[in-house]
């Protein structure tokens, strides 16, 4: 697929980098993996995320080339965290943690554990917050199940409370 950088790596994680990129008209995201990462789970990852879509909580594919190790998706304006950090005090208001407990039950409800409870997976496009980086993501199964029958509630929303702490959000007002 022919793109333009138009942005060129704005994250840099350990599965490999995002860019901001053109494709024809669209602007879009383009998450470039490492080579090291196999097709399979550059797909699996592409699924999930479609599914949780289709489901309202994360941003649509719209192309995956697993030959170039690419996922081409829906751009979101910024990460919850920058929203939280440009307020006095910085804070997360009540009703984004209540947005964020949604996606967590959302994803309960249709068997995707997220798994990545990491505050920098959070978006905000035009005021609606979605989850994003369904790389860690798995089928929620009966040995998840025999933990807690809320998982992301239990294991992913905890992780991001702590995450959010550790990157100075103390309050949720």
């Amino acid at each position: 697929m022919e793109y333009t950088i138009i942005n060129e790596n704005i994250a840099v994680g350990k599965d490999g980098t995002v860019s901001v990129v053109k494709v024809g008209e669209t602007v879009c995201v383009l998450k470039q993996f490492k080579k090291t990462k196999s097709a399979k789970r550059i797909q699996k990852e592409a699924e999930f995320q479609g599914k949780a879509c289709e489901l309202g909580v994360a941003p649509q594919v719209f192309h995956v080339d697993l030959d170039n190790k690419q996922i081409f998706m829906q751009g979101l304006d910024k990460t919850l965290l920058e929203v939280a950090k440009n307020r006095v005090p910085a804070c997360l208001l009540k009703s984004e943690m209540e947005a964020i407990e949604t996606i967590c039950r959302t994803l309960d409800k249709h068997e995707i554990l997220h798994n990545d409870g990491n505050c920098r997976n959070i978006m905000v496009d035009q005021g609606k917050i979605y989850m994003i980086d369904y790389g860690f993501a798995k089928k929620i199964d009966s040995k998840v199940l025999s933990k807690t029958n809320e998982p992301n509630i239990k294991f992913t929303l905890a992780m991001m409370k702590r995450s959010f702490r550790q990157n100075g959000i103390k309050a949720w007002l």
